[in-house]
């Protein structure tokens, strides 16, 4: 190995992460490893004190640091696409400005592990959720058996269940590559976590360890900013971007997996939401969204939304009938 050589790019997004990004950025600083690395951050325009905090520490490690600051902000998944294309380490770890790691040898082991099984191209582990100050709530993975690798198929049954993205290293396959990549940039507009997955599982086997290594900070709140709390003030948006980005992962993978299942879902819910919702030009929107279904899709979502209706009206009428009893009391 050449000493000279940046064997791990940590790649790290940030967006108004004035309260976080230090617990994070020490996370890093504080691995045991006996390799050269870098941390290149693409923060989108904070609004907050986090580019001042980022410069303060590039200031202090200068060559640990790539900045990639940006003037106006264009999306997370413009943003992260970026940075990996800024990535130059053999391997690549992530790290989003609101998580953190949690063992000083996680890199060190993740580096070992890829080194020793040059067939794996992704290792991945147990991670704990935490609330807003950090603080433990439950570990990941439960009922699901570790130490051990996790198959495509795997990958369709468990999707982001799989592994978070702060727990994952993998080869940095695009390097050198023929394919762009811009299904990155282009196939989900709130992210990339379940694509990441599918594209790791479709080179190699994914390993996944029973060794809980880092912090995810599952936060809900209206003056969030992050896509938990997105997802819940917007889920009609959320819903419907789900079917999209599937229909793109069929188009890029083609035969590789069979997203079917997942389409079929995600166009089931997005119809309900839209049903609920009080848009304007709701036929036209079931329409455009119905036109991207293959002719079997188009029969079997009629199925999947029967069934869905007469077992969930039940459940939602006895609860529209328990608040109007309780408003009344």
């Amino acid at each position: 190995m050449d000493e000279n050589e940046i064997l791990v790019s940590i790649s790290m997004l940030t967006y108004n992460h004035e309260k976080y990004i230090r617990q994070a950025l020490d996370s890093i600083l504080m691995q045991k490893v006996n390799f050269k690395y870098e941390i290149v951050v693409g923060d989108d325009c904070s609004q907050d004190d986090t580019q001042n905090i980022l410069n303060s520490y590039a200031q202090k490690f200068p060559d640990k640091f790539v900045l990639l600051l940006r003037d106006y902000n264009i999306g997370a998944t413009n943003n992260s696409f970026d940075i990996t294309r800024h990535c130059r380490g053999r391997y690549i770890a992530n790290l989003e400005g609101d998580d953190f790691w949690i063992d000083e040898n996680k890199l060190q082991i993740q580096v070992d592990f890829l080194e020793t099984n040059k067939s794996c191209d992704a290792v991945a582990h147990r991670h704990q959720i935490v609330n807003d100050n950090g603080d433990f709530q439950y570990l990941s993975h439960a009922g699901i058996e570790l130490d051990r690798y996790f198959t495509k198929e795997d990958a369709l049954i468990y999707s982001t269940r799989l592994c978070h993205l702060n727990t994952l290293m993998y080869r940095n396959f695009f390097r050198g590559c023929i394919d762009d990549y811009t299904i990155m940039r282009d196939s989900n507009k709130y992210g990339s976590h379940s694509l990441m997955i599918y594209l790791l599982a479709s080179r190699t086997d994914i390993y996944v360890m029973s060794r809980c290594m880092s912090a995810w900070r599952r936060v809900v709140s209206v003056q969030a900013h992050n896509f938990s709390s997105f997802a819940a003030k917007h889920p009609l948006l959320i819903s419907k971007n789900n079917f999209l980005k599937y229909i793109n992962y069929r188009n890029y993978f083609g035969g590789i997996y069979n997203f079917s299942g997942h389409i079929k879902d995600a166009f089931v819910d997005a119809l309900f939401r839209i049903i609920l919702s009080n848009e304007k030009g709701k036929l036209k929107e079931v329409g455009s969204l119905y036109g991207l279904l293959n002719p079997k899709e188009k029969i079997m979502v009629w199925f999947t939304f029967v069934y869905k209706l007469v077992k969930y009206t039940p459940v939602k009428l006895h609860s529209c009938f328990l608040k109007r009893i309780n408003s009344k009391s």
